[in-house]
């Protein structure tokens, strides 16, 4: 039975998924809204009417681009206690695992066009996890005093600002 299963997933994992879907009579694949969003050719405004613009790709800009680095995982473990179907496992304020971190990526300010064009974009890296911990334990008998077994909480994962620079 055990093999069966394990054939079913497999084919399940490895088997391509097609999905068809009809395409409109002229073929086309494009946003049927499109048009009708920007029906006047005019550029699109901001909050208060100003017009705004495109933002100019990185080899385009007068500005200097920013980017930040990325962070790293500041997860918090995991315990894993394992005597068997006829052992005992006995907690006696013990297997409390600690919060997970903190991780943020830095804020991200592109450089001024001064007149020379638009000013540069700015890009802050991804974050990573800040996971909380888990306590298993796996035993015919489980006893647990006092403060036993208590997972750790996440941590916090917080992604910088990033300002692009003016023209």
């Amino acid at each position: 039975m055990r093999s069966l299963l394990l054939t079913f997933l497999v084919a399940l994992v490895f088997t391509p998924l097609t999905i068809s879907v009809p395409l409109p009579p002229d073929g086309s694949l494009q946003d049927p809204n499109a048009t009708a969003r920007n029906t006047h050719n005019q550029a699109p405004s901001g909050a208060n009417g100003e017009s705004v613009r495109k933002r100019a790709d990185d080899s385009q800009t007068a500005g200097g681009n920013a980017y930040t680095g990325s962070t790293g995982d500041v997860s918090s473990g995991d315990v894993n206690n394992i005597a068997g179907p006829s052992g005992t496992i006995t907690n006696n304020a013990s297997n409390n695992i600690p919060k997970g971190g903190t991780t943020q990526s830095g804020d991200a300010s592109g450089g001024a066009g001064r007149g020379r064009g638009p000013g540069g974009n700015a890009y802050t890296g991804s974050t990573g996890n800040a996971d909380g911990g888990s306590v298993s334990n796996f035993a015919g008998t489980v006893q647990n005093m006092g403060s036993s077994n208590n997972a750790g909480e996440g941590g916090t994962s917080k992604s910088g600002i990033a300002r692009g620079g003016s023209a």
